[in-house]
């Protein structure tokens, strides 16, 4: 049953539920739902909103994660992101018969005037029609294994997917050409991921957290790759960075402790520190090779960024020189070649050249 004090409302605005009751009946009176009213309120399984209701503010419902279901009654005409957010037992979606501007289909939330994706559950199947899926739409949904994008989805939105640790599968839609930032991030049992190749960017912590996934080939065409992209994803043992990419955020692969090294492309004109422990090789740069000096060189056309007094550059005998470690002892090698230091990057040492337990970092 509940209790009035547990509503505080000003004006036909609920501005906060205070109460522990697992069943709610929302006063007649309330227009207006404001963002965060109903937040954490674990307790809470089921809720009737009242006829009248126009409104429900962002992540309104967030961390509710023992609510089964929602019916949005005909009056309501607008919707935050994310009011479903870690909702992980949300099981059904339902909208009245009678309301013009949002339907359920497939236990999805739809706002219909643009076939846009609102809310999610781990029971949706998203529908066929579907152009846009919005914020926070799937966000902390735990349950959702499977995720099957329609072709014509143009638009995966910022933090779309973000805690979806159950997700299995994925496959993106050529028809896609913006992915937002976050959008799969902690997605913990993601493994592979094939990117459309209209896309032009990989936004910041895109896939950051994402422990299970093994590979990824970023298309040709895309020219930024954000901050923290691809960030802890600790098992990433293999990544292709095409030509077409100018810029690379700071830490994009920080963390990726599988991954034995990238290659940056010619074309780079600006990359900051990618990561931690993690070997890169660049061709005609004026970055990121650092000297003792930490001025950014090129060397030979080749460029190894390593951190620190680890690496040094002669240009009187164009040699790059590489410390690393030898039971313990810190050791110089020199390579008169760049393809020399990739060899020992690709833990193919050259013959007679004991390359020992090599160890390189990234400033």
């Amino acid at each position: 049953m509940n209790r009035n004090e547990s509503f505080i409302i000003h004006g036909g605005v609920l501005k906060k539920y205070t109460g522990t009751e697992a069943e709610i009946i929302l006063p007649k009176e309330i227009q207006k739902i404001t963002s965060y009213a109903f937040a954490d309120c674990r307790a809470l399984k089921s809720i009737v909103l009242p006829d009248g209701l126009t409104e429900i503010g962002a992540f309104a419902f967030i961390g509710c994660e023992n609510l089964k279901e929602v019916c949005i009654p005909r009056s309501v005409t607008k919707l935050g992101d994310g009011i479903f957010s870690d909702c992980k037992g949300l099981e059904h979606f339902a909208v009245s018969p009678e309301n013009t501007v949002y339907r359920s289909e497939n236990d999805c939330l739809i706002q219909t005037s643009d076939e846009k994706l609102i809310c999610g559950c781990r029971n949706s199947k998203i529908p066929k029609k579907t152009k846009e899926i919005a914020p926070y739409a799937f966000a902390g949904c735990k349950g959702l294994l499977h995720a099957e994008l329609p072709d014509g989805l143009a638009c995966i939105g910022d933090m779309a997917f973000l805690r979806c640790s159950g997700l299995e599968s994925l496959s993106i839609p050529e028809t896609v050409t913006k992915i937002g930032k976050s959008a799969f991030e902690r997605c913990l049992r993601l493994r592979e991921v094939r990117l459309p190749s209209g896309i032009t960017e990989i936004k910041e912590s895109t896939f950051a957290l994402c422990a299970g996934l093994l590979g990824i080939e970023i298309p040709i065409g895309v020219e930024k790759i954000g901050s923290a992209a691809f960030a802890f994803c600790k098992n990433l043992k293999r990544i292709h960075i095409p030509e077409s990419v100018c810029k690379i955020g700071a830490l994009a692969f920080t963390h990726c402790r599988a991954l034995p090294y990238v290659i940056l492309p010619k074309k780079l004109v600006f990359a900051e520190a990618l990561g931690e422990n993690l070997p890169v090789i660049g061709v005609s740069l004026v970055l990121p090779f650092l000297n003792e000096e930490m001025r950014l060189q090129a060397a030979a056309g080749y460029a190894v960024a390593v951190y620190r007094n680890l690496a040094s550059y002669s240009e009187e005998k164009k040699k790059v020189y590489l410390a690393f470690i030898l039971e313990n002892r810190a050791e110089l090698s020199d390579f008169p070649k760049a393809e020399g230091a990739i060899s020992l990057l690709l833990n193919e040492p050259e013959p007679n050249k004991k390359a020992g337990n090599a160890h390189f970092f990234i400033f």
